[in-house]
């Protein structure tokens, strides 16, 4: 499982960067912390009751969700995943509805931007990195299998989201300013899918 990330510079279009990757069929696909965002062919559940991306009107750091096992897809958490109070609660339930092989596309503030300090209901900073802790094969690895993370996910995809200061540097300068500047990145979307 590699966290190395794919470097997309902002303004590019990654609207569907992932959503198009194959996912088992027949399940259902859900957009989680959908507030306002709808998503053609998705069903959203927020707590935000009147939500206009928002199907059912659900606590998603209560669990379990109103979702059967193995039920779902795909699943997307666009802006929201650092706002709930256990991200490793919310990713071992996510494990629990999703079906085999799974996706699941993760869209986020990066922890280096701006973006991520601001908003005050933001509970969580992520990295790529965040996301190895919810791979079983690498908890094992790293000797952690008292970690209170059950699910499994492999990452398929890493990007990141330069700021347009950075647009039409090199892949070099880029990985530079990335481990030595703040607010380089502002956004991550990770693509994982479910092992089961």
């Amino acid at each position: 499982m590699s966290a190395t990330p794919e470097l997309l510079v902002k303004g590019k279009d990654d609207a569907d960067f992932g959503l198009a990757l194959e996912a088992p069929t027949g399940g259902v696909k859900l957009n989680l912390g959908s507030g306002n965002r709808r998503i053609e062919g998705f069903v959203g559940i927020d707590s935000m009751v009147g939500g206009k991306g928002t199907d059912i009107v659900h606590d998603l750091d209560i669990t379990p969700w109103p979702i059967k096992s193995n039920s779902v897809s795909k699943a997307v958490m666009i802006h929201s995943l650092e706002h709930f109070k256990d991200p490793i609660k919310i990713m071992n339930e996510l494990y629990r509805v999703i079906m085999p092989e799974g996706l699941v596309y993760v869209e986020g503030p990066y922890w280096t931007s701006v973006g991520c300090w601001q908003d005050p209901t933001h509970t969580h900073a992520i990295s790529n990195e965040f996301f190895c802790y919810f791979n079983r094969e690498w908890r094992l690895r790293q000797n952690m299998p008292q970690y209170p993370a059950t699910c499994d996910f492999n990452m398929e995809k890493v990007a990141l989201t330069f700021s347009e200061d950075f647009k039409g540097k090199t892949n070099e300068e880029l990985e530079f300013a990335l481990k030595h500047y703040l607010n380089v990145v502002e956004n991550f979307v990770v693509i994982l899918r479910a092992t089961k």
